[in-house]
């Protein structure tokens, strides 16, 4: 072996072995990876090394610069806004030129996600002096190979700060025309996953404190109910019809009054007052909404006879008044209802609760039914309408039409206000529909959700298509439906309150209740000594109490101890940030932006006036628990 080959080896030996300690099984399979003619590295006209494509065509391609490669990736990161932002998505690595030039660059603290398809180019930059620099840098992940996962699952951890504090997509067009379906997958992925993202996030923004407030009023009516569990595989093998309020119902009412012989009918709320109106009385009604708003969609529900209402503890409690005796339980992820819950009976989950529509099909499944036929699902605008007439979402607007406001005016106005997120996508027919971006998003679930052997039929007439599942106009799917002669819904005719928690389990509960009140009264009277001694002055006539760069410091430090000493305790931290959602992701933002600023810019000015705000709100927060659990201790 010459020396040059002999250093090589020893250079890619050491960058492996590196790379071992970030990510093991990426570098096994490098190591027993065979090496391929396809790609090979050149000497470039500077002296370092090149990356060539070897096409099975015969023709080769440079990937790299032939003349200088580094200068090249500098160029490249220079058209690049690198200090605005700390998280990058890097597609194509070649021999890592762009990289290094990119971490050279980039804040200290950021993260680096590369996505690679082909493995043996990783393999043959490993073998470059150059690339230790990228092994060396903390905060670094790699995607590698076309079948080895994909960038949603390897995100992982990742996946809230990149979708909170945005991150700088690295495209370089030279190192990936060799598979640019591969690269483009991944981008659809990437921009899907922080859709779904974000538009979680935003819901527990408005939602957090309704979710909280609502858990602990219907408590009781939850742990004394059935859960779920009950009715598992209970209509194997039956049909259902899963209705949601898109715009599409208005037309299918008709054909579903006439299927309630054929299939069993289980509606998402939202659709229950319009089903009701058209004489339809659904076997199961599905809540999740903590807002106060929908409660609407079940006013006047003395008429129903057989629904039984399936129920997150977090919806309004007056909606679960309504259904004493024919009411379901699902257990909330919430931290606060598991933090209650402790040692009590399990009344299972219905998976991803993003949306109602979803918690609906996963009953569906969770019953056994089979097939499952998805009616109402638009995800889409018809005539700028969301929702189908007599939804609660269009009695709202109904309550602000005047002389010079029409229906559709109002309708038109709210949609408009989401112009800067419309899209086109298609219906079930390939047609060309109207959707946002937020709208969208809620196909995913359905796309993701695995089936085993289960029939599911989008029957949506007007809707986005889902990829994967079955088209069908509902006339067509209801005419392959046998009558039945008799509806029966098996072991659930007469639920009773099932009050099963056994006496240990209530003395451990008021226990764990008021060991918590304790916690937080100490965790306020701490919070309150701090705001107190370092509150920052808030008007002229304390400018002589001008604060000094040393004092601020202290201020700062005292409070991050104080942050600390909080988030050492579980139970208090989880329960405080699922409450303050918003804050908390303000805090979060907040500690984002000043990491980007220089120390000389006011650094310690902001983090006092962050740190004053999220003190604030965690006062009254714990106020408010310790007031709630005071209240629950005398209800049960």
């Amino acid at each position: 072996m010459s020396p040059s080959a002999l250093k090589s080896m020893n250079v890619f030996n050491s960058n492996l072995n590196r790379l071992r300690e970030i990510s093991p099984s990426l570098a096994e399979n490098l190591a027993t990876l065979e090496s391929s003619s396809e790609y090979s590295i050149d000497s470039s006209k500077g002296g370092c090394p090149t990356l060539k494509w070897n096409s099975a065509s015969g023709r080769s391609l440079f990937l790299h610069s032939r003349y200088n490669p580094a200068q090249e990736a500098e160029r490249f990161i220079d058209t690049l806004d690198v200090k605005g932002a700390s998280n990058f998505i890097v597609f194509g690595l070649g021999l890592g030129y762009h990289l290094i030039e990119l971490i050279k660059k980039a804040p200290s603290h950021s993260k680096f996600f590369i996505v690679e398809s082909r493995p043996e180019i990783l393999k043959l930059a490993l073998e470059g002096d150059h690339f230790s620099q990228v092994l060396n840098t903390p905060h670094i992940r790699w995607l590698v190979g076309r079948n080895v996962g994909n960038l949603n699952e390897a995100l992982s951890d990742w996946r809230d700060d990149f979708t909170l504090n945005g991150f700088t997509p690295v495209y370089n067009q030279s190192l990936t025309q060799v598979d640019p379906d591969f690269y483009a997958e991944q981008e659809l992925q990437l921009t899907n996953t922080i859709s779904t993202s974000q538009v979680e996030h935003n819901t527990r923004r408005v939602l957090s404190k309704f979710l909280c407030q609502n858990c602990f009023k219907n408590f009781k009516q939850a742990r004394m109910s059935p859960g779920i569990e009950v009715l598992k595989s209970t209509l194997q093998g039956e049909a259902v019809m899963v209705i949601a309020a898109g715009p599409s119902l208005d037309k299918n009412i008709p054909l579903i009054r006439g299927a309630q012989e054929r299939c069993h009918i289980l509606a998402v709320s939202t659709a229950l007052k319009p089903l009701r109106e058209a004489g339809i009385e659904p076997d199961f009604v599905v809540a999740i909404d903590p807002k106060p708003v929908s409660a609407t969609a079940f006013d006047d529900p003395g008429s129903l006879k057989k629904t039984r209402l399936i129920f997150h503890p977090c919806i309004p409690e007056n909606v679960t008044n309504l259904f004493p005796k024919c009411s379901f339980s699902v257990d909330a992820e919430l931290y606060l209802w598991k933090f209650l819950t402790r040692g009590f009976q399990p009344k299972g989950q219905l998976g991803n609760n993003t949306s109602v529509a979803h918690t609906a099909f996963n009953l569906a499944l969770h019953l056994g039914c089979d097939p499952v036929i998805l009616v109402g699902q638009d995800l889409s605008f018809q005539s700028d309408r969301s929702h189908c007439s007599g939804a609660y979402h269009g009695e709202s607007l109904q309550q602000n039409i005047g002389t010079n406001q029409t229906a559709r005016g109002l309708n038109h106005r709210k949609r408009r206000g989401t112009t800067s997120a419309v899209q086109i996508s298609h219906d079930i027919f390939g047609n060309a529909i109207t959707t946002s971006q937020a709208l969208d998003s809620f196909r995913f679930p359905f796309e993701k959700i695995k089936q085993t052997g289960t029939r599911v039929i989008n029957a949506t007439e007007g809707g986005v298509s889902l990829s994967g599942i079955e088209n069908s106009t509902l006339k067509e799917i209801l005419s392959e439906l046998p009558l039945e002669t008799e509806q029966n819904i098996p072991g659930i005719k007469s639920p009773e309150m099932n009050l099963d928690s056994p006496l240990e389990s209530m003395v451990e509960f008021t226990s764990r209740i008021e060991e918590q009140s304790v916690k937080f009264k100490t965790f306020t009277k701490m919070i309150q000594n701090w705001l107190a001694e370092n509150a920052p002055a808030t008007s002229e006539t304390d400018s002589e109490l001008k604060t000094t760069r040393n004092t601020l410091s202290s201020q700062v430090r005292a409070g991050e101890t104080l942050l600390n000493d909080i988030i050492k305790d579980n139970d208090t931290v989880q329960l405080l940030q699922e409450f303050l959602y918003s804050e908390f992701l303000d805090w979060n933002r907040e500690t984002y932006q000043i990491a980007l600023m220089k120390k000389d810019e006011g650094q310690l000015e902001k983090k006092l006036q962050r740190n004053v705000a999220l003190f604030s709100a965690m006062e009254k927060a714990m106020q408010w628990f310790s007031t709630e659990f005071n209240n629950l201790r005398k209800t049960t």
